[in-house]
Parts: structure tokens; sequence; C-alpha cells
């Protein structure tokens, strides 16, 4: 697991986003900062603003499930 921490950087960077949930804008910023280009979540429709790609579990999944280095995948 990825060890991200809310900095200065990331929390001005999250005020000053046009995303309506603070919340949700520090989890982007953290992620651009950490150099993360995926967020997984339930409610996608809180990332329209967001900059990376925001992929459902279920959407994760069957992406991975499709990759030939996955145990099962790509058969």
């Amino acid at each position: 697991m990825l060890n991200v921490f809310a900095n200065a950087y990331v929390l001005t960077t999250a005020y000053s986003s046009s995303m309506a949930d603070f919340e949700d804008a520090v989890q982007v910023a953290a992620a651009q900062a950490a150099g993360i280009d995926v967020i997984v979540t339930r409610n996608g429709a809180d990332y329209t603003d967001a900059p990376m790609l925001i992929l459902t579990p279920k959407e994760l999944l069957s992406r991975l499930m499709q990759t030939p280095e996955a145990p099962g995948g790509g058969q």
C-alpha cells in the first residue's frame, strides 16, 4: 500500500480545485503528487473533473483479468 499524506501542497491544490467535494479533491491532489494515474471508487460521478482515469472496482477487476500477467487473466 502506498503511503501518501496531505501536506501543504496537496491541501492548497485541493482547496483551489474546481471539485465540489473537498475530501475528493484532496484524494485527487494526493494522487497527482504521488504520480498515481488511476483512482478506484464506487462514486465516479464525484470525480468528473479529475485529471486521471477513474474506475469502479468492477472496471478495475475487469481490466486486471484482461492483463496477461494476471493469474488466470487473458485466457
